[in-house]
């Protein structure tokens, strides 16, 4: 049951470590997504941008020929100015993001450059019915699994503490004694009245380790039924959010 108990550990290490790189591989996902996401922002932004110049020059020309109000030159000018602006706050919202690239990839941001690209609108299409036995791959609910399998181990340790082990060593008898000798020998008559007797009489230590690892147990899985639950409940959120998503672009291009 220690072996048992400790391997569950190991496991548990494991699925702990994979937990922590599949965050850091989200977390690099995120910010890869929120630089191409800000690309093509600025890309829309660079026409809008295109077309106030135009129009704030048309107005100028119009100002200039005296049928337009100077009003309307700096309504213009104050249009492109404020659009120029919002461009600058997504170039810093781009680099910020570009910098925590270069920090999860174990680069200085001042040495990482990840160049402009377009934006590619395909996400892959979750599967329908997908089997909630797939949720047990995902590392942290793989880790609190193992947990509970550990905290059962130790129970079983707990409880073999009740049964005293005892060896038999060349101070009691000498080699190849009959084993009625060895019964009937002194010594080891009183070594076991010691040894039974701080097993016996423990004042409840031992019993109080078995509820203890009994209790442990039943935190361990309070523990993995919240991780399964809160691994389904983001599963469920998350495909969700793909079908409202895919309907509200589906009216948006209706609407266009």
């Amino acid at each position: 049951d220690a072996a048992r108990a400790q391997g569950a550990n190991v496991q548990a290490s494991e699925a702990d470590l994979a937990g922590a790189r599949l965050s850091a591989q989200g977390s690099l996902a995120q910010a890869y997504f929120a630089v191409r996401e800000l690309d093509a922002e600025i890309a829309l932004m660079d026409e809008i941008i295109t077309g106030y110049e135009r129009s704030a020059k048309i107005t100028q020309n119009r100002y200039d020929a005296g049928i337009a109000a100077r009003t309307d030159t700096l309504q213009a000018q104050s249009t492109l100015d404020n659009a120029r602006a919002s461009r600058i706050a997504l170039q810093r919202s781009r680099a910020l993001s570009e910098h925590a690239i270069a920090l999860l990839i174990g680069e200085t941001p001042a040495g990482f450059t990840l160049p402009a690209a377009t934006w590619i609108d395909r996400v892959p299409a979750a599967p329908a019915g997908v089997p909630s036995e797939l949720l047990l791959r995902r590392p942290d609910v793989a880790s609190a699994e193992r947990g509970v399998s550990a905290a059962n181990a130790r129970i079983g340790v707990a409880r073999a503490a009740y049964f005293p082990q005892f060896s038999l060593t060349g101070s009691i008898g000498a080699a190849g004694s009959h084993l009625g000798d060895l019964i009937s020998a002194p010594s080891l008559l009183w070594s076991l009245g010691l040894s039974l007797a701080q097993y016996v009489f423990d004042g409840g230590a031992r019993t109080a380790a078995v509820d203890q690892a009994i209790a442990t147990h039943e935190g361990a899985t309070a523990s993995y039924r919240q991780t399964a639950l809160s691994a389904i409940k983001e599963v469920e959120d998350q495909l969700t959010t793909l079908q409202t998503l895919a309907e509200q672009q589906e009216r948006t291009r209706a609407s266009a």
